[in-house]
């Protein structure tokens, strides 16, 4: 029997640095970078490795910004590919280019550590 897990749905992943200070000053590719290095930080607290992450959202204010938003995406993800769903949107909080929201599965003891780095 495979141990127990459960889900782990690190959402409103925005460019923001370890203090929760907006980055919207940066390019494109660099709010990219922060938004899943964010992520990562959020799948880490959890116990999950990127390779368990199942599905990925990304929230773009412009769709032809995502060729260069995938560029990031698959350097960062490497080999894995969960489902992924790129969604245009008007505007983002601060202005920001991107946001992600993500779910991973994780063993169920380290769910309740999971808590957005980036979180007010």
């Amino acid at each position: 029997m495979p141990p127990a897990s459960a889900t782990c749905s690190p959402v409103g992943q925005l460019p923001l640095d370890e203090t929760g200070t907006p980055r919207t000053d940066l390019d494109l590719e660099g709010q990219a970078e922060l938004v899943f290095t964010n992520l990562d930080r959020v799948l880490a607290a959890a116990g999950a490795p990127r390779d368990a992450l199942a599905q990925v959202r990304v929230y773009v204010t412009d769709v032809e910004l995502w060729p260069r938003v995938d560029a990031v995406y698959r350097a960062w993800l490497g080999d894995h590919r969960p489902a992924r769903c790129v969604v245009p949107v008007p505007a983002l909080h601060w202005d920001s280019l991107l946001e992600t929201e993500a779910v991973a599965h994780v063993p169920t003891a380290e769910v309740e550590n999971a808590v957005s780095p980036a979180s007010p």
